[in-house]
């Protein structure tokens, strides 16, 4: 796939690509750490679930066979810690209809921002990109 877009002469007006604090890399042995947590995540983002999380969160989070560890970063939302146990990340996203949070309140969490302050930083690099030279 091709794009217009010249990487160059963006990384000069935006400055150099910012890495998200917290890189994980996932792989197999990460994908196999965080199996039963993933299934747990993925689980909790259906209706059911979901119903059943919320009315009982450690009842729910035992029956899916969680350690005391996982248990602990699905009560705090430790979005970067259920990521470095192991989770998926589109799990971790999906489980947000679970904890009451969008994928914009996940993200800022990453980053370790207010939601608010995360939607202003995408504003202003959305518009410094398509500003005109």
């Amino acid at each position: 796939m091709t794009t217009d877009l010249d990487h160059d002469a963006l990384e000069r007006r935006l400055g150099p690509r910012e890495h998200p604090r917290g890189v994980i890399r996932y792989g197999g042995a990460q994908a196999s750490r965080g199996l039963r947590l993933t299934g747990f995540l993925v689980a909790i983002s259906q209706p059911g679930q979901r119903e059943a999380f919320l009315a009982d969160e450690a009842g729910t989070m035992a029956r899916f066979g969680l350690s005391q560890t996982e248990q602990a970063l699905v009560r705090a939302r430790d979005y970067a810690g259920l990521l470095e146990a192991g989770a998926h990340v589109y799990a971790v996203a999906k489980s947000g209809h679970a904890f009451g949070a969008t994928l914009m309140d996940i993200g800022a969490r990453l980053r370790g921002q207010s939601t608010a302050e995360l939607v202003a930083y995408c504003q202003a690099r959305h518009a410094a990109m398509h500003e005109k030279p």
